[in-house]
């Protein structure tokens, strides 16, 4: 299973904290120091945070924070094309549908994979939309062994991912981007039965 150290070798980011629990604030700072990023903040409001959208490069966000919620950074971060995930205890029907695609965290969450989906995010290389199928399957291959504890599980995930994308074309209902259609199946496969490829 990866470590926070598994990551250290990773170049650091710089990586937004916002969360109204103290202690869980200053647990994730820690941990997001130790992997060998950079913490901005922990921040308490979402006010305070939104002055130090630029000097970002990834972001955690809890969903409710105070009397207020963190969706207007969420917004301001997709238009920058900042990755960020959201860490909550309230689950993903508190989410706006606009954010379908973003990966979401229920508190308690080990650090580790957080980072990786952010640093996956962060740092894949852009594929232009000519990039082969080829070269496709191999960045879901490299992602879904970021995501996974063992090369077994992932390739297992990557076929569970692959299977379903064929059935929504077989229904027509596989639209958009190749890229961005597969990566998204794929977050969903580990998101809600990453437990069934353990084995």
């Amino acid at each position: 299973m990866k470590n926070i150290e598994d990551y250290i070798s990773m170049p650091p980011l710089n990586i937004l904290v916002v969360e109204d629990d103290y202690l869980q604030a200053d647990h994730l700072a820690h941990e997001i120091r130790t992997s060998g990023n950079h913490v901005v903040g922990p921040f308490f409001n979402t006010n305070e945070a939104l002055y130090y959208l630029d000097t970002v490069q990834a972001a955690i966000l809890d969903v409710r924070v105070q009397a207020d919620t963190s969706f207007v950074i969420a917004d301001k971060l997709s238009c920058k094309s900042i990755p960020f995930v959201f860490l909550t205890g309230y689950g993903k029907k508190h989410i706006p549908e606009r954010f379908d695609r973003k990966l979401i965290y229920l508190k308690p969450s080990k650090i580790a994979p957080i980072l990786c989906d952010l640093q996956y995010q962060y740092f894949r290389p852009e594929i232009s939309p000519e990039t082969s199928i080829e070269e496709i399957l191999k960045e879901l291959v490299m992602a879904a062994r970021a995501m996974m504890p063992d090369q077994a599980s992932a390739d297992r995930l990557v076929d569970a991912a692959l299977n379903r994308a064929i059935t929504k074309a077989e229904e027509d209902i596989f639209t958009g981007d190749v890229r961005e259609h597969l990566n998204s199946i794929l977050k969903e496969e580990r998101l809600h039965r990453a437990y069934l490829y353990l084995h």
